[in-house]
């Protein structure tokens, strides 16, 4: 079976689709005639096969001049349509939008995409299919009842628009064409620029206004200090951020900051900067951050000074030796000494790590390489005297049987809370206090 074709002229000129003729419209609608290359057609509207349109006689036409002059004539006819009703044909797009719901309360704004659309038959009266406007020749031009309002319709198949009809200025709406379902879309009395609809030299504004009605799905950061001093990052939608205002009355500090966004550290140097900043503002807020003994190291990003040892920056709500600043310029002296300390560590622990891999094994020590020749003996470079290996010495001594076994590290001891015990047997400890909860006391139901 050759090319078939789902529509069709027929004997009134109308673009008419197989699947919405009844048995009877192979007589009432006859002759059908080619829409790409005006051959006659014949209707199969047989019980077996789909129905289609096929060629009497000649070759099947090209798909792409089929495709184009049947985009033209259904879109050009759906219009007409809509003027003689009337109805609406919309033209649908999307514009930028500032959304200022928030903006009094919170000072905060969103931008997102708006719907805007314009019925196109309220300003223009006139349609034709292959007419010409200055230089131009569209492929559907709609005009006002005047002539000087103009908009070219450019159906494309397999070549886009060309850039000298974008360049006059012109509107212009391009849709895309590559099957009969495209076509189906045309057949409704709106065009929505997306997917296959682009809009050219279209004049739109931005929109200010309450876009989202309080409904809005956006993720918002909202720092918090809470009655018991310690600090905490929300991640809330917009629509959320009154409900949890509301809801963390217990809080004494709130501050609504803007869409969430960025990595973990970046997350990680917001809290930092807004934790100082409640600080300074009044905010009953105790933090590692704000402390003079804060400093850094290679495993924890806030290590304490006084206790040597890393920990959380909101454990500073019950450290006797928390210390704040009096400034933010001394907190951003401190940041800055911190950071010239840990590139310090990470330069020698690199030279460590070199140093390290150079230093021959104990393997290679006891079945060195075979000696190369003279002639092809390498020059051993100079290597920087290494720094000794214990674990590599205590291997080699326990080989030759002059070590023994590796000793264990004995159970740290820690002084329990309830009995006054130094003991390593314990539920829990307290790192910051150096204290414990001994399972001695666990049994006896102190705790």
């Amino acid at each position: 079976m050759g090319a078939t074709y789902r529509y069709s002229f027929n004997n009134a000129g109308t673009v008419i689709d197989v699947f919405t003729m009844a048995p009877e419209d192979r007589v009432n609608g006859a002759p059908f005639r080619c829409v790409g290359c005006g051959a006659t057609m014949i209707p199969a509207l047989g019980p077996k096969n789909i129905w289609h349109f096929r060629h009497r006689s000649v070759p099947p036409c090209q798909n792409e001049t089929y495709l184009h002059e049947l985009a033209k004539h259904v879109f050009a006819q759906t219009y007409v349509q809509a003027l003689k009703e009337p109805t609406s044909f919309y033209l649908v797009w999307q514009v930028g939008a500032v959304c200022t719901h928030f903006e009094e309360r919170f000072g905060y704004t969103c931008h997102q995409p708006k719907e805007d659309k314009q019925d196109l038959t309220r300003y223009f009266k006139n349609v034709a299919v292959e007419e010409s406007v200055g230089d131009f020749r569209a492929d559907v031009l709609l005009s006002s009842a005047s002539g000087k309002e103009v908009i070219l319709v450019e159906i494309a198949v397999t070549h886009p628009c060309e850039s000298q009809k974008i360049a006059s200025g012109r509107r212009i709406i391009e849709i895309r064409v590559s099957s009969e379902e495209d076509i189906e879309l045309l057949s409704h009395p709106m065009v929505i620029c997306e997917g296959n609809v682009t809009i050219y030299n279209f004049s739109s504004q931005r929109y200010v206004g309450d876009v989202c009605k309080g409904k809005c799905a956006q993720p918002i950061h909202v720092f918090a200090v809470r009655k018991s001093e310690k600090g905490i990052l929300l991640e809330v939608e917009a629509a959320e951020i009154e409900e949890t205002w509301d809801r963390k009355k217990d809080g004494t500090y709130h501050k609504v900051i803007g869409p969430v966004q960025g990595s973990v550290e970046a997350k990680a140097e917001l809290f930092r900067r807004m934790a100082r900043e409640s600080h300074f503002a009044g905010a009953d807020i105790r933090n590692c951050y704000i402390c003079k003994y804060h400093g850094v190291s290679l495993y924890d990003p806030v290590f304490c000074k006084v206790y040597r040892t890393g920990c959380s920056s909101n454990d500073a709500t019950t450290c006797d030796a928390y210390r704040p600043f009096t400034s933010i310029e001394a907190c951003e002296a401190a940041d800055k000494t911190n950071a010239e300390y840990l590139e310090q560590r990470k330069s020698q622990r690199r030279i460590d790590r070199q140093i390290i891999r150079q230093q021959p094994t104990h393997a290679a020590s006891v079945n060195p390489p075979p000696a190369l020749p003279a002639q092809a003996e390498p020059v051993q470079p100079e290597v920087r005297p290494a720094w000794p290996d214990p674990w590599t010495i205590w291997a080699s001594r326990r080989e030759r049987g002059e070590a023994e076994e590796q000793p264990k590290q004995p159970e740290p001891l820690f002084m329990c809370e309830f009995c006054g015990k130094q003991t390593g047997d314990y539920w829990s400890f307290n790192r910051v206090s150096k204290t414990c909860k001994c399972r001695e006391c666990y049994r006896a139901g102190k705790y």
